[in-house]
């Protein structure tokens, strides 16, 4: 969920590229998926260290 509130589904690969760029989101893992929010955290941190530095697609 980002910060106004919209919500997007998906798999972890997916929703860890949207996690990366959706300034204020929030993660709420489906019924029964809760170890996935780890792995999408993982994989989020992953894509964003592979950037180059001059580019930022979070906010702090």
């Amino acid at each position: 969920m980002d910060r106004d509130g919209n919500e997007a589904t998906g798999c972890v690969e997916h929703v860890a590229t949207l996690y990366t760029v959706w300034i204020g989101a929030r993660l709420y893992p489906a019924p029964g998926h809760t170890e996935a929010v780890l792995d999408v955290y993982a994989r989020a941190r992953m894509l964003t260290t592979r950037l180059d530095e001059t580019v930022t697609l979070r906010a702090a």
